[in-house]
């Protein structure tokens, strides 16, 4: 077993001016709005810590740290059975676009395999336990910053792993009656045939609602009350009673198949054979409760017939949504290439990862089947993915999560009556809890697994000795840590100067006359002429760059000419309107024009699509919106500036037919919502493409120059 101390890194934080100045951004730079969260800092699992710790919280360079940890075959081939655990500590003190990058994750231990650990986890985890007691009680640690010397202390709040690493961690077994940890003894399941349905979400609605007395369900009415929610005293109480183990090999809890709600719906829909929920025993589980008899098998010619169910495609309709997902083509960076994991002459999609499924399910399976299946399956999946949609955004509101939290327990009744008791798992059960866990924790992705997975993958190319990859998982990853600390001031030098990919910078002019009624306002001392205006009227040319592409504060945009042959697609643009009309096109050509020297102006050469709402070429609902793109709009004026443009993506429309579109808007994963602040985006300032302008500080209408006396 590999152990990297913790407490030296964590001082190392303090010891460079710009990574002190970001373990202090919780309290001092972080925007605190009351219902908003956008930061673990704004749950209510931080406030209530520092209620309990005052000392802790007084000062803000206290270190709240989460704890990670999952399985992985570091050689990336399934042939080969191995499983190496990495224990990974993450900082939370640092701003949200900082704290889940992995440079900023802290490896602490690299647990060796070939086999799981089984019960033993905690044997493992000795070494960082001892650790973290000494940084309870707090360690001498310089702050460059203020060139003190302040008793550094560091907490863990929470773990975060998938669910059956959550058996390993915490003890609680992720299978059987009480699979549900929040539920606890109440955990509401049932036996059925060969396995364990987590069914009976209406004793989670209030006690008169007219579900609880439907016999549509199970057959019977529900009187019981929702689950009790423990207290510390409650757990205590239950740990008491736990029997305590020698250590060494034991039964392993959790060991479930990782499932999801993705694969759930997917494979369910599609009819996929060996992952369907719609099987033979699921429809004997209808008959023995007796309900929904149209679904009951039936015995004709001989042979026992199972009638189409409501909530599965047929088989022209399972061809045409393959096809949609085939046509699928996202930005660069939002997903990976999703159509090469679909295979029509097996109807099949498969080689799907967890970051996949949570793209399908909330762009494209709602977009997917809007012409197919009843409108009540229809409509209540579409509520199940619009849930997920609205849980992962990165900024949350207190007031929408508890009116998810009444939502989701509606959602899950209306889907108890649509599929089979099989169809629900322990995971399926699990969303009910999401709305209070973003509410006590902020926002989901502080907690996702991606970011680790993503760490992971990194790990993975550091075996280059198959014999040892421990070992060269370990000497690799001191070394890439060495040299990240020492080029930090480099980088940061380099993102200071604003490197650019063009290297020749020429002046430009304005036209005469507007040169010439500039310079007769700067002599009348009109306040109106700010120097930064006086300078482009007089310090110009006509001098005009043409490209194929530009990336403006980290979001790419391509032409569609050059689009076309990607397998992404970064041409849409929206331009939203303060007068409520928003304008839709596709990008023609990205044009820069140049002024004293190193200021610029971007403009981009749009096709808009005319989506004038008095022609009836938009239709908009709660959650799609469609446009025509059949007809143009604004051939005379297709310029606007760059700074003003959003970058969406078309999916086809297969209700309205080929000349529409579903609007996709989407939040990339290198920018945040953080008005007011100074957020530094995940930019990548490098030259990439001679023909891909960069643009790392696009800002509507303000220019910044320096000017020499006047």
């Amino acid at each position: 077993m590999r152990y990297f101390p913790l407490t030296p890194r964590l001082k190392r934080l303090y010891s460079s001016r710009h990574t002190a100045r970001d373990m202090r951004w919780n309290d001092a730079e972080r925007l605190k709005e009351n219902s908003v969260l956008r930061h673990p800092a704004d749950g209510s699992a931080w406030k209530m810590f520092d209620e309990k710790f005052p000392t802790f919280a007084m000062d803000p360079r206290n270190v709240r740290l989460g704890l990670a940890t999952d399985g992985f075959n570091p050689f990336g081939s399934m042939s080969t059975t191995y499983s190496m655990w990495p224990v990974m500590v993450v900082p939370y003190n640092m701003p949200p676009w900082k704290c889940m990058k992995s440079e900023n994750m802290m490896l602490s231990l690299l647990i060796p395999g070939p086999t799981s650990l089984g019960k033993d986890m905690d044997v493992f985890l000795q070494p960082l336990i001892e650790e973290l007691k000494q940084l309870w009680e707090g360690v001498n640690t310089r702050d460059t910053v203020t060139n003190d010397i302040f008793l550094m202390r560091a907490a863990v709040l929470w773990t975060i792993n998938d669910y059956p690493a959550y058996a390993l961690m915490l003890g609680w077994s992720t299978k059987g009656y009480k699979a549900c940890p929040t539920c606890n003894e109440e955990t509401p399941s049932k036996g059925i045939r060969n396995k364990i349905a987590y069914i009976g979400h209406r004793r989670f609605l209030p006690l008169n609602h007219p579900m609880r007395r439907s016999k549509q369900f199970d057959g019977k009415m529900e009187t019981r009350s929702p689950p009790k929610e423990l207290t510390a005293e409650d757990i205590l109480a239950q740990l008491e009673h736990v029997h305590v183990c020698l250590p060494g090999k034991h039964k392993q809890y959790g060991g479930i198949k990782q499932k999801n709600v993705c694969d759930n719906v997917l494979d369910t829909l599609l009819n996929i054979e060996g992952k369907s929920k719609d099987t033979e025993k699921s429809r004997l589980d209808l008959q023995d409760m007796g309900i929904r008899k149209e679904l009951h098998l039936y015995i004709d010619k001989n042979k026992w017939k199972k009638p189409p169910a409501t909530y599965t495609l047929s088989a022209e309709e399972r061809h045409l949504f393959y096809q949609f997902i085939k046509s699928v083509k996202f930005p660069d960076g939002f997903a990976a290439n999703i159509s090469k994991n679909v295979n029509e002459a097996i109807g099949k999609i498969s080689g799907l990862k967890s970051h996949n499924c949570h793209v399908l399910l909330q762009r494209l399976l709602p977009a997917g089947i809007r012409l197919y299946l009843k409108k009540e399956v229809r409509e209540n999946i579409i509520e199940l993915c619009n849930f997920f949609r609205q849980i992962c955004a990165k900024t949350l509101n207190v007031n929408d999560l508890n009116l998810l939290k009444t939502n989701v327990v509606l959602i899950l009744c209306k889907l108890e009556r649509i599929f089979p008791p099989a169809f629900f798992d322990i995971m399926v059960h699990l969303i009910l809890h999401l709305p209070k866990e973003a509410m006590m924790g902020g926002p989901m992705y502080f907690r996702w697994m991606y970011c680790i997975e993503r760490a992971m993958g990194i790990f993975k190319q550091y075996v280059n000795n198959r014999a040892r990859p421990e070992g060269s998982i370990a000497e690799a990853y001191i070394v890439n840590k060495a040299l990240t600390f020492c080029s930090m001031e480099h980088r940061n030098y380099l993102l200071a100067r604003g490197v650019r990919n063009v290297e020749q910078k020429q002046e430009v002019e304005f036209p005469m006359w507007f040169r010439d009624k500039v310079n007769e306002m700067r002599l009348a001392r009109s306040y109106e002429v700010t120097d930064e205006l006086y300078a482009l009227a007089n310090r110009s040319n006509f001098s005009v760059y043409s490209y194929s592409g530009a990336i403006i504060n980290g979001v790419k945009f391509l032409v569609e000419e050059r689009d076309v042959r990607q397998t992404t697609q970064n041409s849409g643009i929206l331009v939203p309107s303060v007068a409520g009309q928003n304008f839709y096109g596709i990008l023609q050509e990205v044009i820069e024009l140049c002024y004293l020297k190193d200021c610029t102006v971007l403009l981009f050469k749009c096709k808009w699509f005319d989506t004038d709402p008095r022609k009836r070429r938009i239709q908009e609902d709660k959650i799609f919106t469609s446009i025509y793109i059949g007809a143009e709009w604004y051939k005379n004026d297709p310029f606007i500036l760059a700074s003003q443009a959003k970058s969406v993506y078309y999916l086809n429309d297969i209700k309205n037919g080929p000349m529409w579109k579903l609007v996709q808007d989407y939040a990339p994963r290198n920018l945040w919502d953080y008005p007011n602040g100074e957020v530094e985006n995940d930019v990548d300032t490098t030259s990439i493409d001679p023909h891909i302008v960069q643009e790392t500080n696009s800002q509507s209408l303000q220019l910044v120059v320096e000017l020499p006396d006047l």
